[in-house]
């Protein structure tokens, strides 16, 4: 039983030390980003 915790425990560790990594590579959405511009459309080729 007490390994189960220990493991449970370590996992959680992990997980959260990958998603504050995740975090701090991606960013986060602060409201401040300047909006793209509009992609151009696609055209979608003639098939003869």
């Amino acid at each position: 039983m007490a390994t189960g915790v220990i493991e449970l425990i370590i996992l959680a560790g992990i997980t959260v030390f990958l998603l504050l990594k995740l975090r701090s590579v991606l960013g986060a959405k602060t409201g401040l980003e300047e909006e793209q511009a509009p992609r151009a459309p696609q055209v979608e080729p003639v098939r003869p």
